[in-house]
């Protein structure tokens, strides 16, 4: 088992690609405004996104409560 900053350390790269990807279905949002089609797919997108970065924090917040 690794150790709690280790895995703060990875858990914080994990929220900086989210962010990324994050960026990217912004970007994606402006240049296809009125295609429905591609803003269902990046809602859906957007979704997976709230849910892992939701899990991220119960993740995180679980390490400080233990220290």
């Amino acid at each position: 088992m690794t150790d709690p900053l280790t895995t703060l350390i990875r858990l914080t790269d994990d929220i900086s690609h989210l962010d990324h990807v994050q960026d990217l279905v912004f970007l994606a949002r402006l240049e296809s405004q009125t295609d429905q089609e591609t803003q269902l797919k990046l809602d859906r997108q957007q979704t997976e996104i709230d849910r892992k970065r939701m899990l991220l924090e119960i993740i995180m917040a679980d390490i400080r409560n233990r220290n």
